[in-house]
């Protein structure tokens, strides 16, 4: 299976029983690093963390969505997330942290309007929640008015203490894992009697504008005002001027998270400045301005019995370690992760090794080394395959320079064609329900289904399917609504749906926003193929784009024909008009006010088409110090070319 892919359907799997069922498979801190994994695997991609709201429950759409935190795990990730904020902000003198205890409990929303509490909704999928406003209503001194007219949303975390949680254990007839479980149970009872004997409190931690200002100048004015309005507020809070002081914050907690009466799993920290909370704004779908720093990993040692090779969906070969089973706080790990063969041969690992695994919230564990032993020397090597593990046949490196093996069967192999498939169906992309890699498996094995088109014909297959072990009126019911409910798409999930190599969530937004149609996508990329066209150099040249994924983007379309078989199917809507002056920018040099990055960002937020490199159709070119060949080659053609002061003032005049 595509390593990207495994990851996704995991969380998935996780997210639901996390959210949904109130039943965790694994670790907060596993189902956190395997959304940074999947992260860093697709490029910029935020996962989407929580669940849909149950039935029971009416809908809260959150004013402004409820983002997730980036995470670090030791001092260097502290050290990168503070280089890239001084990178982006352009600057070289420390930035004040404010360091907060991450509460391990349930995170929710409170709406205030003219003074008064309207409504109070858990996290749901970021975008919409659950309305638990009766339960949070028997917290004791939960407060139902704030002495500020305005707009806004209180967001905090609600937990159970766990002594309370002793209690609950020990008089229900189903105990619960922790005290986590047992706080969203607890809060997503239908019946508010219920949540009242359960002791719920809670911890405020932001407020959210309705008009998205910032109301405060520091974070540490926002927690002293939540104080002033009666609202719980955690006071193990510290402002660290510095990281090294951050550092000591963590270290400080770490050895005292076990006195507390509650859980927590690492601590916050956010940019005390409200102005650089502002500038710094956020990426993808997280705040540049936060992480959470979580506690340390997990380790054991275990015998690596196999080492099997999977087929992703873009012929990538990704190695698999199996594991003795063994239980690493309290999850029973069976596999880890290998990434590529190189790391096998850099440890220098081999079927019978005893190896040290880690959990630092991997999902998929790695394998951090094997342990030296008089009996490694009379182990065989591990050999690299030379053929697929599926079709046989013979795989291959793209570039010499790269790590990855590949199949190059992209039509035949079975194991890519049924990994497409289950990624065309999974969340991100058409969230079809009711089908998973099993059953498409059994599907395409039977005939029923060639590629994801063929998935919207299945309707008409009813007598075969209802006969299938394990498929019945209702679960083909089920299958059939959601395939009718996703006959209608948005551009950019279906270009994310479509799988194409080097294309994630980030990349599926800027083709969109470039092409604007489906239509005019093909009918571009029929010109495109020629890689030396005009057509080529523009595409390949939107920033996020370049020409390594603009040649993977051509190969596809010009191998695949799978979109004109999906329009028979479905609607694809055009993108979005987002604010557009058509004006096109370049950025050279290093510039003084702002960072390259801030500099970006300001730019297409004002509608500005920000692009990599000088061509005939460029609008300005805005030069830093030091600026070199973008400039001549600028000059040559006519662009109009703008000092950094020139620019700020054209923009402050928008």
């Amino acid at each position: 299976m595509d390593k990207a892919k495994e990851l996704r359907l995991l969380l998935k799997k996780y997210s639901e029983a996390y959210y949904n069922d109130n039943n965790p498979i694994v670790s907060d801190a596993e189902y956190d690093k395997l959304t940074k994994e999947l992260t860093e695997l697709e490029g910029g991609l935020f996962l989407p963390i929580g669940a849909t709201p149950q039935p029971g429950f009416k809908k809260a759409k959150h004013i402004w969505p409820m983002l997730s935190l980036a995470n670090c795990y030791n001092f260097q990730d502290l050290q990168d997330f503070d280089d890239k904020i001084k990178r982006f902000l352009g600057q070289q003198q420390d930035i004040a942290l404010t360091g907060e205890l991450k509460i391990d409990g349930l995170s929710f929303t409170a709406f205030y309007k003219n003074h008064k509490l309207v409504r109070v909704s858990t996290r749901g999928d970021g975008e919409t929640g659950e309305d638990v406003t009766q339960n949070v209503l028997t917290i004791k001194d939960f407060p139902t008015e704030i002495p500020l007219n305005d707009e806004l949303e209180i967001r905090g975390e609600i937990y159970m203490k766990n002594s309370d949680f002793e209690y609950l254990n020990a008089n229900v007839k189903k105990p619960f894992a922790n005290p986590r479980n047992a706080a969203a149970g607890s809060l997503r009872q239908l019946d508010s009697v219920i949540t009242a004997t359960r002791k719920l409190n809670y911890f405020a931690y932001s407020v959210v504008s309705v008009a998205k200002e910032q109301i405060f100048d520091t974070q540490l004015d926002l927690l002293q005002t939540l104080k002033k309005w009666k609202f719980r507020v955690n006071e193990n809070y510290k402002i660290c001027n510095n990281i090294l002081e951050a550092e000591n914050f963590y270290n400080s907690m770490a050895s005292l998270r076990h006195t507390f009466d509650y859980d927590i799993d690492g601590i916050v920290l956010k940019v005390n400045k409200g102005v650089l909370q502002t500038r710094l704004g956020n990426v993808s779908r997280s705040p540049r301005w936060a992480i959470a720093y979580k506690f340390s990993a997990e380790k054991a040692i275990t015998i690596l019995e196999n080492i099997i090779c999977q087929v992703g969906r873009t012929g990538s070969i990704t190695p698999v370690a199996i594991l003795k089973p063994i239980n690493i706080g309290g999850v029973i790990v069976k596999r880890a992760t290998l990434h590529n063969f190189d790391e096998i041969a850099r440890k220098d690992l081999r079927i019978r090794d005893m190896v040290v695994i880690e959990r630092a919230g991997d999902v998929i564990p790695k394998i951090i080394a094997k342990v030296d032993s008089l009996d490694h020397i009379n182990l065989p090597k591990f050999s690299i395959i030379t053929q697929c593990p599926c079709c046989n046949a013979n795989i291959i490196k793209e570039k010499a320079k790269d790590v990855a093996y590949y199949c190059p069967n992209y039509q035949n192999c079975i194991d890519q064609v049924i990994q497409r498939i289950a990624y065309f169906t999974s969340r991100d992309a058409f969230d079809i329900e009711g089908i998973g890699e099993k059953q498409i498996e059994k599907f395409y094995n039977d005939g029923l289904i060639k590629d994801a088109a063929d998935l919207f014909e299945l309707p008409l297959k009813n007598e075969i399917i209802q006969n299938m072990e394990g498929w019945g009126d209702k679960s083909f019911t089920n299958l059939v609504n959601s395939l009718e409910a996703r006959k209608t798409i948005s551009f950019e999930r279906f270009i994310y749906a479509l799988g194409i190599k080097h294309v994630g969530e980030t990349g599926s937004k800027v083709l969109a926003s470039y092409f604007k149609t489906i239509q005019n996508m093909i009918d571009k990329m029929i010109i495109a193929q020629d890689i030396a066209s005009q057509e080529f150099a523009d595409f390949a040249n939107q920033d996020g784009i370049g020409d390594v994924t603009a040649s993977e983007i051509v190969k596809f379309m010009g191998k695949s024909n799978i979109i004109n078989k999906l329009l028979k199917h479905i609607n694809v809507l055009p993108a979005e008009q987002k604010i557009n002056n058509g004006k096109s920018v370049v950025f050279t040099g290093t510039l003084i006010s702002m960072s390259r990055q801030e500099a970006k960002a300001t730019a297409e937020r004002l509608g500005f088409k920000v692009l990599s490199s000088v061509s005939r159709s460029l609008d300005y070119l805005v030069c830093g110090m030091e600026s070199g060949n973008k400039l001549e080659k600028a000059k040559q053609l006519g662009i109009k070319v703008v000092t950094e002061q020139e620019w700020n003032n054209l923009i402050n005049k928008l």
